[in-house]
């Protein structure tokens, strides 16, 4: 008899990997020599383009290469300690889908990180974002859960039951609906 899993959409950065982290060591490798120069504390990031911790950017694009940079990737890690095992737990009982957003650079690399380190997941939903407006409209969530840390994407959602991940920020500071702030919270409401 063939079960059917409901389906969880799961964001990948700041969701399921911490993106901030990994987006703040890169800058400091790339700016560390520069003159008026401060080291940014990742975990005090609150704008979405980084500018109030990563001063010297140049940009949209120096953010999209950041984000497209294989060092990134190299230097990435689960946005929690407990993240791979409780995924695992939950792939036992959702088919989990995870939906990005991203520049050609990011989601290819992206997609490799996935494979090399959340193997049993299957299933990937990519969006090229080339300086669109940044919602996952496009994919069909009815009847499914939906966990993401910004506001935009869940309000936008069809998903049936939508969880915003992690720390209140200004992406997500508008959201009033239930909320996860960590990987054991998850746990405790979908297992």
């Amino acid at each position: 008899m063939l079960i059917i899993k409901k389906k969880i959409f799961l964001d990948f950065d700041g969701t399921i990997t911490n993106s901030v982290k990994s987006f703040c060591r890169v800058y400091h490798n790339l700016h560390k020599h520069k003159n008026d120069y401060i080291v940014p504390q990742w975990h005090l990031v609150n704008e979405w383009n980084f500018k109030d911790q990563c001063g010297l950017l140049e940009g949209s694009r120096e953010v999209e290469y950041i984000f497209g940079h294989h060092q990134f990737f190299d230097i990435l890690e689960f946005i929690d300690y407990n993240t791979y095992e409780i995924l695992q737990k939950l792939n036992e009982k959702y088919q989990i889908i995870i939906t990005s957003i991203g520049t050609y650079d990011n989601i290819s690399l992206k997609s490799q990180w996935i494979k090399d380190n959340l193997p049993f997941i299957k299933d990937s939903i990519f969006l090229v974002n080339t300086g669109s407006t940044m919602t996952k409209t496009d994919v069909d969530m009815r009847g499914s859960i939906f966990i993401d840390d910004v506001e935009s994407n869940l309000s936008s959602s069809s998903a049936l039951r939508k969880i915003c991940f992690g720390e209140i920020k200004s992406w997500n500071e508008k959201w009033h609906g239930e909320r996860c702030f960590s990987w054991t919270d998850v746990e405790r409401e979908l297992l």
